[in-house]
């Protein structure tokens, strides 16, 4: 099968036309698909589609331009919302840890679940990479200037991802409740 070629906005309108969806403003709908591309939005056209090919009674591209809308206001809110919990995550298992074993006690294995050792390994060498990865940030720079590379664990968790804070935590000695 060959690869399909570009094809100008306006041809992309009929398309949808020809599909059966309503197209109230001929001019919206090329400003609309100029800002979203056309495949992308074709996602959002799936639940209006039926067996052959076309759109139910009723699909107007402005019905799904909102649709698509609405979908990225959820997810930028859910963003903030998700930040705002990871932060107060980190914050609770690095105040907890760090106070219970030392600034750099998040690198002894000895710290952490015996069961976890091979994966605290893993973990560790997960945290050189990103330190490598981020050797440009001023707090990255800071700490390897200033203290050979050591970072406390309230700074170290600030380059753990979310998957990483959350295997720390499940390697740590004690799951209760954090204060």
């Amino acid at each position: 099968m060959d690869v399909k070629q570009p094809e100008p906005l306006c041809k992309q309108v009929e398309k949808l036309k020809e599909h059966g969806c309503e197209i109230a403003d001929f001019e919206e709908a090329l400003l609309i698909l100029s800002k979203i591309n056309y495949y992308k939005l074709s996602a959002y056209f799936l639940p209006f589609r039926l067996n052959y090919g076309t759109y139910a009674s009723g699909t107007s591209l402005i019905k799904v331009y909102k649709i698509y809308q609405f979908e990225r206001q959820l997810i930028s809110f859910l963003y903030g919302v998700i930040q705002e919990i990871e932060v107060f995550i980190k914050t609770q298992i690095a105040y907890y840890h760090s106070n219970k074993y030392g600034s750099l006690g998040y690198m002894d294995v000895s710290n952490m679940d015996p069961k976890a050792a091979n994966h605290h390994a893993k973990l560790m060498e997960q945290f050189a990479n990103e330190i490598e990865r981020n050797s440009d940030l001023p707090f990255v720079k800071h700490h390897i200037q200033n203290y050979g590379g050591k970072f406390p664990l309230w700074v170290a968790i600030e380059l753990f991802t979310l998957g990483n804070t959350s295997r720390f935590y499940s390697q740590m000695l004690t799951n209760a409740y954090i204060r």
